[in-house]
């Protein structure tokens, strides 16, 4: 319940600023320019519409697998003490399987949307570097405010979409590294239960070998390592383009 409440919102907020940034779009093009080019922009605004769709469903699938993930986490948390190893060997079975079976999601996962997630990070950079020069030449040339209404509206939508992308494909890395420490904790090792000390290692090689992150069709890892990337890109090119305009006016 409290996972849907969270995507409904997610959703929610991504939907209003896209909306609108594209009305401020078309208040702009009607007002200042007089209808001319109002197809072309709304024919630009249909094809970004597919963006944020392809966002909306890369987040569902990265919160349902967080949601597992997390499952097994309280599980483990509030199982009783005296949990015999019996009991334990089976648990911890179940969790390689789940894990498993996880990662072939996640693949799959990949597969569907790694071209589109590739297209989308492009045009993210692409769309946050060029509403800021944007509102950067709408302070200089002082532009008319609905102008740079409708850049600040545009620049919140690009990265408040990046980063919920980013934190929902980034929060089931981490709760997997609450899983491991969680399993540590569950299966301790004693000279009485060493064939569970011998699974609890083939489940932390499995997790190694077999992790669980969504990727731009292989080229990149969506998470914050990433996103911090874009940020520093976003901002080196938005510095060349300032020098090229005041060395222009120079």
């Amino acid at each position: 319940m409290k996972m849907a409440l969270h995507y409904r919102l997610k959703i929610l907020l991504i939907s209003f600023l896209f909306f609108l940034s594209q009305g401020l779009v078309f208040a702009e093009v009607l007002f200042l320019s007089e209808g001319r080019g109002l197809f072309s922009s709304f024919l630009t605004s249909s094809l970004r519409s597919m963006f944020p769709l392809a966002i909306c469903h890369v987040v569902l699938y990265s919160d349902l697998i967080t949601m597992f993930i997390d499952e097994i986490n309280i599980q483990i948390k509030y199982s009783p003490k005296y949990h015999n190893v019996t009991t334990r060997i089976e648990f911890l079975k179940n969790v390689k399987l789940l894990h498993m079976d996880l990662w072939k999601l996640v693949g799959q996962i990949n597969i569907f949307f790694g071209w589109n997630l590739l297209i989308l990070i492009i045009n993210s950079f692409i769309y946050i570097t060029y509403q800021l020069y944007w509102i950067f030449l709408a302070l200089e040339l002082k532009w008319p405010t609905l102008g740079m209404v409708e850049g600040l509206a545009s620049l919140l939508y690009g990265m408040v979409s990046l980063f919920v992308l980013v934190n929902s494909c980034q929060s089931g890395t981490l709760k997997m590294k609450y899983l491991v420490a969680s399993i540590e904790l569950y299966a301790f090792w004693t000279a009485e239960n060493i064939y569970l000390h011998h699974l609890k290692q083939e489940i932390f090689s499995q997790i190694s070998y077999l992790p669980i992150y969504i990727t731009g069709s292989e080229f990149f890892t969506i998470d914050r390592k990433y996103l911090a990337g874009i940020a520093a890109n976003c901002c080196m090119y938005i510095m060349i383009f300032i020098q090229f305009f005041v060395t222009s006016d120079l």
